[in-house]
């Protein structure tokens, strides 16, 4: 191995020990709660460049650690960038440059496009970058390589932040995307489309039109937008998403097709031509092509990256364990991208390889078992069955759940896809030959005709079952360490950790919660005490999609918790829109409303729960449809704490709560009336309830820009503490005997700097 002398003539330094500290200080980027600014960072160099002046080899480690904070903060305030073209009063921004996303021949109006910018404001920009556009396909149909001119209303990212939900700004930041918007102008420079989009339309004229067709094209072309929501949640039910998508693995394959056809090749070339150099440059080559083709997005990128730097290392002859070299490729990954180390994918697929590389270390196969050919399905099930042990805690901690099934169906689908249908598409791609991707058509088939029949067994669990899976892998790897010893110590570290738990959970028995979910515009509040919860309103609906789907399930079953009821405040979309999902994923949960036929939420309805008074207020009678100034209003009573939840009433319906509760409506917490608009809020209202705090659902860019900047003021010459969701994300409000305490996710639970309110400060539009 490669020993450089450290700076200074100190101690030896290993190659290794060199890369893995820069890569180190790089990925700390994905911990800090705010990015240094530059004079910082240029005070950290200056302190690394004394540090590798000292004849101290773990000084000169530490100054190394410091050059990759600063390579990682740097790579950082690049992709942070373009946030200084937006505009005040969101003005337009004149922007050139080419179309990335392939077109798919969607007839959709509006298609998400990822679009390069080169030029701004008719100059050349230093740095291009891309920008996620709202574009008019039906006006102005695009396709991969065009060259166009547009006029652009830009906007920061900007996400719900729930636990347990999508990251959607971690997401945008890994992939170095931070800007999007919506052109209102476009002028077409060149529209000839580029290779790629060439090939893709070949292999959509020659694809037959069935089912299978959206999961070869997302095999092929990275491209997933035809796939259906059963397709997705087929994969995702049975633990084979993972291959659906281009990822480490399908560029790995296609390294490998490319190394397999230059062996064959090299059979009918003389001697002295039969070197390891040409398979290898060409599996390079092939798997960059592969790359390319998937439009080159930062996953590929640095599967890409990966590969290379595997075949550098073996053409370069360096003698290495297997441990060492995924050190290496690893740190070569974070090196060449600091902000990989945001990626959910590549986590997943660093631990997948680290995993394998323990467990083959730990539990390896006897030497006939690896070498028969007949011993394959042992092997494979040794495989899977590592995977699957190794990979629970994080497959819970990001899915909130397991796959019963994803054992057997990976062990047919895994060599299925690896050695079957992945070679069938790249053999398409290079010969564009219809029966080819008619065989491609077959396969897929095939393989989901088998996955139908099979049950969903798909298991929710929380973190607290990914602490026990974790415990358990732990367990079992000191016991094949330690034998006898490790197997005792196991017991021991499990038994304290279980009562630990334990512990934890009793001293929290005195502690309610109540969250308000970043659900965007609309309402959905969870009140949650020993473990149980009930749900206040559950946020919006829109043709295809809903919040229940995508925030509050996530939610609950991150946090392990089944919702015993819902408490609807009225029947607007965006109070009631997750009804149905929540119902069909819990079918045994009750449901009140001020609606005639519900479960009643109407004045003079009283009960407990959880030691918990909740007193209906408003309305004084159901209604066949009721709306604004019917909503459910609910005081909420333990001990000495009251919150007051509102719904979306009206002034008209806050005067007869006045008159009617007086004193009564005295809250130290309360809920903001119908998102703050100009229509809520009174002054006399306020000055009743005389809230310490006041928590407020609203989203960032809502057309109807709540809340209203009179509210804001009211609430300020009222003296409560405001928190919203826009700014916030998810606001949980804790009760205890000590008092309240507030945390907000964007700043408090879990504050990282690419969760910031990017852009201007005081937009909410």
């Amino acid at each position: 191995m490669l020993r450089p002398k450290a700076a200074g003539g100190g101690r030896n330094i290993e190659t290794g020990k060199i890369i893995t500290a820069l890569a180190a200080g790089s990925a700390i980027i994905g911990l800090l709660p705010v990015l240094p600014s530059h004079n910082v960072l240029l005070l950290l160099s200056l302190a690394a460049m004394l540090l590798l002046c000292c004849n101290n080899a773990p000084l000169i480690l530490v100054a190394l650690l410091c050059c990759g904070v600063v390579w990682g903060c740097l790579n950082a305030w690049q992709v942070m960038a373009p946030l200084r073209l937006l505009q005040p009063h969101n003005r337009a921004v004149l922007l050139r440059g080419y179309v990335i996303s392939a077109s798919l021949h969607d007839e959709r109006e509006k298609i998400k496009t990822v679009f390069r910018v080169t030029h701004v404001g008719g100059e050349k920009y230093r740095v291009p970058f891309n920008v996620t556009l709202d574009w008019n396909n039906r006006q102005y149909p695009f396709c991969a390589g065009q060259r166009w001119a547009l006029s652009v209303r830009l906007r920061a990212i900007h996400s719900r932040l729930n636990e347990g939900g999508f990251d959607g700004q971690r997401y945008a930041v890994s992939n170095g995307r931070v800007l999007q918007g919506s052109p209102v102008s476009y002028r077409a420079i060149d529209m000839r489309c580029g290779w790629r989009q060439r090939i893709i339309d070949q292999a959509l004229q020659k694809l037959p039109s069935t089912e299978g067709r959206a999961i070869l094209i997302a095999l092929a072309f990275g491209e997933r937008g035809l796939l259906s929501a059963d397709q997705r949640r087929l994969m995702q039910d049975h633990g084979i998403a993972h291959l659906m998508a281009i990822s480490g693995l399908h560029i790995a394959l296609a390294a490998l097709f490319g190394w397999g056809m230059a062996r064959l090749g090299q059979l009918i070339l003389p001697v002295n031509y039969n070197t390891p150099t040409f398979p290898l440059l060409l599996g390079i080559v092939c798997a960059w092509g592969y790359v390319w083709l998937s439009g080159a997005n930062p996953p590929a990128l640095r599967a890409g990256v990966g590969c290379t730097f595997c075949a550098v290392l073996s053409l370069c002859g360096y003698s290495m364990t297997v441990r060492q070299r995924f050190q290496w490729v690893v740190a070569a990954i974070v090196l060449y991208d600091p902000l990989t180390v945001l990626s959910q994918s590549f986590w997943l697929s660093f631990t997948a390889v680290g995993c394998l590389t323990l467990w083959y270390w730990l539990l390896p196969l006897p030497e006939n078992v690896r070498r028969r050919r007949r011993f394959f399905p042992v092997r494979l099930l040794h495989l899977q069955l590592g995977i699957m042990l190794l990979m629970q805690p994080l497959q819970i901690l990001l899915f909130h759940g397991v796959s019963l099934t994803a054992l057997p169906v990976n062990m047919l689908a895994v060599p299925f896809v690896s050695f079957l249908l992945v070679p069938v598409i790249l053999l398409g791609l290079l010969l564009q030959a219809q029966i080819v991707w008619a065989a491609a058509d077959m396969l897929v088939s095939g393989l989901m005709s088998l996955l139908q029949p099979l049950p969903a067994l798909w298991f929710p669990a929380s973190g607290t079952w990914a602490a026990f899976a974790l415990m358990l892998a732990l367990w079992m790897m000191m016991t094949l360490l330690c034998r006898w010893r490790g197997f005792m110590g196991g017991g021991v570290a499990a038994a304290v950790i279980l009562y630990s738990m334990k512990v934890v959970n009793v001293a929290d028995k005195d502690t309610w919660h109540l969250h308000m979910l970043d659900v965007g515009h609309g309402l959905a509040v969870a009140i949650e005490r020993n473990g149980k919860v009930l749900l206040y309103d559950i946020g919006n609906r829109w043709d295809g999609g809903d919040m229940a789907t995508m925030e509050i399930i996530p939610w609950l079953r991150g946090k392990g918790l089944e919702p015993e009821g819902i408490i609807i405040s009225h029947m607007h979309t965006d109070h009631n829109g997750g009804l149905r999902p929540l119902q069909e994923a819990y079918p045994g949960i009750w449901l009140r409303s001020p609606q005639m036929g519900d479960m009643p939420c109407i004045r003079g309805e009283r009960w407990q729960w959880q030691g918990i008074t909740f007193s209906a207020l408003w309305p004084e009678k159901a209604t066949a449809s009721p709306g604004n100034n019917a909503s459910c209003v609910l005081m909420l009573t333990q001990g000495r704490h009251r919150v007051l939840l509102t719904g979306d009433v009206e002034q008209a319906a806050e005067g007869a709560l006045v008159r009617l509760e007086r004193d009564g409506l005295r809250a130290d917490v309360l809920q903001v009336p119908h998102h703050g608009s100009n229509t809520s809020s009174s002054a006399l209202f306020l000055r009743t309830v005389a809230p310490q705090v006041v928590l407020s659902s609203s989203a960032r860019y809502s057309p109807w820009r709540f809340p209203s900047g009179k509210v804001l003021e009211r609430y300020r010459r009222q003296g409560a503490g405001w928190h919203d969701t826009a700014h916030a994300g998810q606001i949980r409000a804790g009760f205890s005997g000590a008092g309240l305490r507030i945390v907000e996710y964007r700043t408090q639970l879990i504050p990282r700097w690419y969760h910031a309110w990017f852009g201007v400060g005081g937009e909410n539009e």
